[in-house]
């Protein structure tokens, strides 16, 4: 008894606890937002401004400290995909 009411309570709280009731285009965690953001960045601008001033208001987040790596990668990637088939 004990069991059934801690997996029904677990199921109340977490109600979109399985892989099916994500929404389509929908992220899981947070990191891949920052990431999403950090390459529409670079797309448009070529490299990451030294502050990110959505972060850490009222003084913003120093880009340097950040391990970009990543979105350097998946924006150049992006480019060089985008030359053999312009239409991703």
């Amino acid at each position: 008894m004990c069991v059934y009411l801690q997996h029904s309570a677990s199921r109340f709280l977490d109600p979109y606890s399985g892989a099916e009731h994500i929404p389509v285009g929908q992220f899981t965690g947070n990191d891949p937002y920052l990431y999403a953001k950090q390459i529409d960045w670079i797309l448009k601008h070529g490299s990451l401004p030294s502050k990110d001033m959505d972060r850490w208001l009222p003084f913003g987040r120093d880009n340097r400290q950040l391990l970009s790596f990543y979105a350097y990668i998946l924006a150049y990637t992006s480019k060089i995909l985008q030359w053999f088939f312009p239409t991703l």
